[in-house]
Formats: C-alpha cells, structure tokens, sequence
C-alpha cells in the first residue's frame, strides 16, 4: 500500500485539529486550577464530605432550637458549615498533597503554594455561602453583610487548625481524619460555634460578641504556639 502510487483524484489529507492546549499563567492560577480539578474528579471524595456535613445536623438544629427561621440564624448557619467544609477542604489540599515533595521544589516565592491551595479551599464554602447570601438578602441585608466576612474568617481559622496540627497523609485516610485526634476535633467544632454564636450577636447588637470572639482567638493562638515545628 506504501508502493503504490497516489491517486491523484483524492482530497489532501487534512491533520485534525485536537483541543488546543494552552500552557502559561501565574504558579498561583495553575495551583488553584489543579486543586480544584482534583477535587472534581474524585467524586467518592466529595460523597464523603457531604455524609460529614450531615453528622452535624444535630449540632446545626441547636440552632434552630424553636423552630424559627431568622435572618440572624441561617446567618450562624451558614458560618458553621462555610467553616466546616473548609476544614474538610483544606485538609484535602495541604495535608494530602500527593506530591510534596514536587511542590516543595519549585522555584516559587514562600507562600505562593500555600495561598494558592488555601485558595481552592475556600472557594467551594465562600460559594455555598453565597446562594444562602441570596436567599436571606431580601429579608436582611445587615445579616448578609455580616454572614459573609465571618464565613470568610471561620473558613481562615478552620484552614489554619488543619494547617498547624494536622501531619501529611493519603487521600485515603480522609474518612479516619477525625479519629485519629479526639482533641482536634472538639476544638474545631468549639471554634466553629463560638463564631457561629458570634454572628448572632453581632447582629444583635450584643457586646458579649466580643468575649466570644476571643474563645477562637485565644485557641488559634495556642494551637499556632505549639504547633509541630520543623527539625532544624
């Protein structure tokens, strides 16, 4: 077939054209892209995170105690699954990294790789806030303006927990995060609700939001203080 010779009535042969592949961009965009497509792909993951999400309903109906949907409590609401889910995330992202040692060699400023992970952590949770932002905007806008940057700041603070205390794994340990330290898990649902109660008493004028404010502060501290530290 080689041999013979060209039929001279047939079309050129035309190369088909694939998917055009762009590569370039900031370290910080494709790190953010890359988490974000891991944690799409994966969808066993994400079953998990969600079965996680729904043990703690019963934590979330203390709540809603009397049956009434406020502004001010789907606001508390939604700073404890916003900061739940990023806990879930984050741990995902910083604590299960598949190739550490890849990242850790890359010619990138200090930082660039962690803020571009932590990043792809909150964004799913600052999204969920957001569609609950729209349901409780026409009812309460000061509700939505202070949902949101405490949802930012619980996603922070559960991130930096996962970040301090939590030692590298595999994906696959996922579902056994929580049993392998009691202490830490206490303490995130602690954090989480001192800032959940928090938001309702900042929208109810209340300044005992500041003493609770200082429970998750005063326990980030102390977590940052004696948190692993690398061997010289």
């Amino acid at each position: 077939m080689e041999a013979a010779p060209a039929d001279p009535t047939a079309a050129p042969h035309v190369p088909r054209r694939g998917r055009a592949v762009r590569f370039g961009g900031s370290a910080t965009a494709v790190l953010f892209g890359k988490e974000l497509k891991l944690l799409g792909r994966d969808p066993e993951l994400i079953s998990q995170i969600g079965q996680q999400l729904v043990f703690m309903v019963p934590i979330l109906a203390l709540i809603f105690t009397d049956g009434q949907v406020t502004p001010a409590r789907l606001a508390a609401a939604g700073v404890f699954l916003a900061g739940a889910l990023s806990s879930s995330l984050a741990w995902l992202v910083l604590c299960a990294e598949d190739a550490p040692d890849l990242i850790a060699a890359a010619p990138l400023r200090p930082g660039v790789a962690i803020r571009a992970k932590l990043a792809a952590a909150l964004t799913p949770p600052l999204l969920m806030v957001s569609v609950l932002a729209l349901v409780v905007l026409p009812k309460s806008p000061v509700a939505v303006a202070v949902m949101l940057p405490m949802a930012l700041v619980a996603g922070l603070a559960s991130a930096a927990m996962q970040a301090w205390t939590q030692p590298p794994a595999r994906r696959s340990a996922f579902r056994k995060r929580y049993r392998s330290s009691l202490l830490m898990a206490v303490g995130e649902f602690v954090l989480l609700g001192s800032l959940a109660g928090a938001t309702r008493l900042l929208l109810a004028g209340s300044w005992w939001t500041l003493a609770v404010l200082a429970v998750p502060a005063l326990m980030l501290a102390g977590v940052w203080w004696f948190r692993p530290k690398p061997a010289e």
